[in-house]
């Protein structure tokens, strides 16, 4: 009950994260995502020293791990950057800034691919933000984004626990089934159809769906297999009853870029009307 009531209450303070990414106050925008960002780069940070001390230190809790002077600048140009490329509106300059971004980084850590490609992994969703901050569909995609994710993820854990049955990457994610999967795709794909397939083709809305929560998991299995490798469940214990930033975002992620690569597609998204 203790553990439900927390679970309850950070849900709260996400639903307020996510309402003041919509807030049409550029301030209150920039200020939440920089801070999202901030806290992600350092749990990714933060889990690869952990990692790295695995071999050395017996007995060592990642709550006693700590980032030095080389991460905290990391933290600092990434932050620096995504302000700079914000303030230019997602302009071509802004976008030039971004490639120097992602070539410094490319040679300051050239020496670690890992961490390199889990930076700009976390990077993306927040440049990809700003440029769909200027759409005049932004409400309608981050709205479906999150809520489809959220729907994915609570669809899959209750699924699981209620069926069980057979992992679905045991090496990965021991608590994931399979019966969790097929539920993750089936509840969101129902909602989809009940809210959606009026001014859709229902077999379009559906076929969409099931490649959304497909990628939602896959995002949700990525992380989890970065845990696993840094040797801990979450990424830090900042949310209560959740884990950290990284864990609630997982899959928002993954969608994310997917949506934004579809966009460039001129893909017609089901659920802008």
């Amino acid at each position: 009950m203790q553990n439900l009531t927390l679970r309850f209450l950070s849900s709260i303070f996400l639903i307020i994260i996510f309402l003041s990414l919509l807030s049409a106050n550029d301030q209150i925008f920039l200020f939440v995502l920089q801070t999202l960002l901030i806290v992600s780069t350092w749990e990714f940070l933060r889990l690869i020293n952990f990692s790295l001390n695995q071999d050395k230190i017996n007995n060592h809790f990642l709550s006693r791990e700590r980032i030095n002077f080389h991460d905290f600048f990391l933290i600092f140009i990434i932050n620096f950057s995504i302000l700079v490329f914000y303030s230019l509106e997602s302009n071509l300059f802004g976008l030039f800034v971004i490639s120097l971004l992602i070539i410094f980084l490319f040679f300051l850590l050239r020496s670690n691919f890992k961490k390199f490609f889990g930076l700009i992994y976390i990077i993306l969703p927040f440049v990809i933000l700003i440029q769909l901050r200027h759409d005049e569909n932004f409400f309608e995609i981050l709205t479906f984004i999150v809520l489809f994710s959220v729907t994915t993820d609570v669809s899959s854990y209750f699924f699981g626990n209620f069926f069980g049955g057979m992992k679905l990457a045991p090496k990965i994610s021991p608590g994931k089934t399979i019966s969790g999967s097929i539920g993750g795709v089936i509840i969101p794909s129902l909602i989809c159809i009940l809210f959606y397939s009026k001014n859709t083709d229902i077999l379009y809305v559906v076929i969409s769906s099931i490649i959304f929560s497909i990628f939602v998991q896959i995002g949700d299995l990525v992380e989890s297999y970065f845990k696993r490798s840094c040797f801990v469940k979450d990424s830090s214990n900042l949310i209560p009853g959740h884990g950290g930033v990284l864990d609630r975002f997982d899959g928002i992620f993954l969608l994310i870029i997917i949506v934004y690569l579809l966009k460039i597609l001129d893909f017609n998204f089901f659920f802008i009307v």
